[in-house]
């Protein structure tokens, strides 16, 4: 559920590493920020209108909040979004979620292609999910 890239230095040097400039920052950045749908809209390092919920830690864990505030007062740098220019510090990240739920590359590159098949006109996507869940209804816990 965490939504981490990685930095930009790290995609520009495989880039030269392998001579392969699609793997340059500047490129896959644009296709990062096409496939997502980020709650706070589009950014220089978001994209708002693609398939993959990317969301903020709305109320973060207590827990988490303390050990956010004891590492600023060691001296660590707070971090709004690691998925921007820097990433060393401390900060809550970004999550897959949307509604506080889950959302995986298959929910939302898959099945968002799919096409409606509930009456109500809404999208609906069986997967390895929901067989699995009914097989733990049937007390079964692995897919025959």
């Amino acid at each position: 559920m965490i939504y981490i890239r990685g930095h930009a230095s790290d995609y520009d040097g495989w880039a030269q590493a392998c001579g392969d400039r699609g793997w340059a920052w500047d490129n896959v950045l644009a296709l990062f920020k096409r496939s997502e749908a980020h709650e706070l809209g589009a950014t220089e390092y978001h994209g708002a209108g693609g398939p993959l919920p990317v969301s903020t830690i709305g109320t973060p864990h207590p827990l988490s909040v303390a050990f956010v505030d004891g590492a600023m007062a060691n001296g660590h740098r707070l971090i709004e979004d690691f998925n921007a220019d820097e990433m060393v510090g401390v900060g809550y990240n970004h999550t897959t979620t949307r509604g506080g739920e889950r959302m995986s590359a298959w929910t939302s590159f898959v099945c968002a292609r799919s096409r409606p098949s509930g009456p109500d006109g809404q999208h609906r996507c069986a997967g390895a999910s929901d067989r699995r869940r009914e097989g733990l209804r049937r007390g079964r816990g692995v897919l025959p």
